[in-house]
């Protein structure tokens, strides 16, 4: 009589083509004999063979033979079953919760038997807990404890912790483990709220990625920032220029002419020339015609002008590139097509690294009010543009 198949028969296989291969077969898990041979015979087509890259960790080696009643499964197969059920862009890794040190007061009395995999706290085990009618901040305590917290249960408990990778492979993000998720915004959907709320306490990008696709649902912006969209291309179109705004500007008495009419501005050499003052200033806009750069605050510079006179004049012109804007603090709006309404008077104090737009730049300019295509513009005056915040602008990093 034949050997019943087993799960370590499944072993040697790469871990995506059982994965793939139980999909197909529309399997929500591998928990009979059946299961193990519908995916091995999946697999293993005629003519095909796969390069065996999958095998247990070193402390899973023990061979699978199927249990029944409430014996709990191989934990291998556990991880395999977790990862069919789940859409999480790493399956290599698992959640482990931070402790929470304080216990909350009991409010009545529970029995919890554990009735799920018997190496995390997942969905059965909240079940088994809300319906005795023990809080959630009991049942966040429990959890909390717990080696491992899977990713439906931690949905609903927004607990913190890291990520740990058990199968090998790329180390996860360094990452605040002690950070407070509140789940803003929508419920239910993660979103720019949520990504800001744990971004400001330090969590890092593998964390963030798995706790919003634990959430099942994730707002666009999102996605596109933690680089889960598909088919996603940066280095769309950045603004050149903007119009400045005149707020706040103070106007300077080189170029004020109600007070003092003998300093005035020439654009033709032959006026200049020709003009019987004792001060005058010769504009032959040298740059970007029609667009105040940094050649154009040069000229203006190397007659005497100070830079709170070149951002006056800046201030009074139709268009200011982006390195002029940062040089001399001014704001405006873009002339993009589609631009999204916009406060054009904000303040940029370049915080963080010097030079860079990063996240710390994105968040100073979006409690202002400032659109996205006037942080863009803002973006391309720097020397340098962080990852995270190129994918949230759709440009490239640099």
């Amino acid at each position: 009589m034949a050997n019943s198949p087993k799960f370590s028969d499944l072993y040697g296989y790469d871990f995506a083509k059982i994965r793939d291969a139980a999909e197909k077969l529309g399997l929500q898990s591998i928990s009979t004999p059946e299961d193990v041979a519908k995916v091995k015979n999946y697999i293993d087509n005629p003519g095909s063979s796969f390069q065996a890259l999958l095998n247990p960790p070193s402390d899973y080696t023990k061979p699978f033979e199927f249990q029944t009643g409430s014996q709990a499964l191989n934990p291998f197969q556990l991880l395999i079953n977790q990862s069919i059920q789940r859409d999480i862009q790493s399956p290599n890794l698992r959640f482990k919760p931070t402790p929470i040190t304080t216990k909350p007061s009991p409010t009545k009395q529970y029995t919890y038997t554990d009735p799920g995999d018997k190496f995390a706290f997942g969905v059965k085990d909240l079940q088994e807990l809300r319906a005795q009618g023990v809080s959630d901040d009991e049942i966040k305590y429990i959890a909390s404890q717990s080696a491992q917290v899977g990713p439906k249960a931690l949905s609903e408990l927004n607990l913190a912790g890291t990520l740990e990778n058990y199968q090998g492979g790329a180390t996860p993000d360094k990452t605040n483990p002690n950070y407070t998720y509140t789940d803003p915004g929508d419920k239910d959907v993660f979103g720019m709220e949520d990504f800001r709320e744990l971004y400001s306490q330090g969590v890092g990008e593998d964390v963030m990625r798995y706790v919003a696709q634990s959430k099942g649902n994730i707002g666009d912006v999102a996605k596109r920032v933690l680089g889960l969209e598909k088919g996603y291309k940066s280095g769309g179109q950045t603004p050149g220029t903007i119009k400045p705004s005149t707020q706040g500007v103070k106007a300077t008495n080189f170029l004020n002419a109600a007070l003092n009419k003998a300093r005035n501005v020439y654009t033709t050499q032959e006026d200049f020339d020709k003009a019987n003052v004792g001060e005058r200033i010769l504009y032959t806009d040298p740059g970007d015609k029609g667009v105040f750069g940094m050649k154009d605050a040069e000229e203006l510079r190397n007659q005497g002008m100070t830079d709170e006179d070149i951002k006056y004049f800046a201030s009074t012109q139709g268009k200011v590139g982006p390195k002029a804007a940062l040089k001399y603090g001014l704001s405006g709006t873009t002339d993009a097509s589609g631009s999204s309404k916009t406060n054009p008077n904000y303040t940029y104090t370049d915080p963080g690294d010097k030079d860079a737009f990063g996240m710390k730049d994105y968040e100073e300019l979006y409690r202002q009010g400032v659109g996205e295509d006037e942080m863009r513009f803002i973006a391309s005056g720097q020397k340098r543009v962080g990852e995270v915040a190129a994918r949230l602008l759709g440009i490239n990093a640099r």
